[in-house]
């Protein structure tokens, strides 16, 4: 089975492989973490997520994300998002999208939305590594709506602002492109790239 989170995933191993440890303090549109540190925390979250659409009864623990590990060399670091691609595709195979989903509370989520979560986080954070990099990231506009969709239908206000998930939505033009209208949505400058 393929669905836009898939050819998003494909798309994040080759950017995280093409991004050397020499970028590592860049800044990034994110003004908390530099470029290894959002790295690291987007790979942690993917390892969760990942985890929870292969066992949507929740039967073993959740890894913690900010525990996780990403290997120095950039190509391992590109097959760590592939091994995750690969059981994410086999949950979807299995129908997951179908069933609810613990994703870390008790609480089960729609398998659809855990999905669409997903595709929104590396999405926006596949944005924000590729600008801090000065690389491309072209995901394809069915997945950026598709995320951007999801998004809108369950991002709260009170998780905007400072020291929260997410930033204040940015203004776009009308007729902007899917990606800008999904990254200025997450809170972040469509137009933003780094100092210098």
């Amino acid at each position: 089975m393929t669905t836009p989170l898939l050819d998003v995933l494909d798309d994040l191993s080759e950017l995280v492989g093409r991004i050397g440890p020499e970028l590592a303090s860049a800044p990034t549109p994110c003004a908390e973490f530099d470029l290894a540190a959002l790295r690291q925390h987007l790979l942690g979250w993917l390892a969760v997520f990942d985890a929870a659409l292969a066992d949507p009864e929740g039967a073993r623990p959740r890894p913690d994300a900010s525990a996780h590990q990403v290997p120095g060399d950039p190509a391992e670091a590109a097959e760590q998002v592939r091994q995750s691609a690969a059981r994410i595709a086999a949950a979807l195979a299995d129908g997951v999208a179908g069933r609810p989903v613990r994703l870390l509370g008790p609480d089960p989520l729609p398998g659809t939305m855990v999905i669409g979560m997903l595709t929104g986080e590396v999405i926006a954070h596949g944005w924000d590594l590729a600008r801090s990099a000065g690389l491309p990231w072209n995901p394809p506009t069915e997945a950026c709506e598709a995320a951007l969709a999801a998004l809108s239908g369950m991002l709260q206000p009170q998780y905007r602002g400072e020291g929260k998930p997410f930033g204040l939505e940015v203004a776009v033009a009308d007729g902007a492109d899917p990606l800008s209208r999904l990254v200025a949505f997450a809170g972040r400058d469509p137009e933003w790239v780094a100092a210098g």
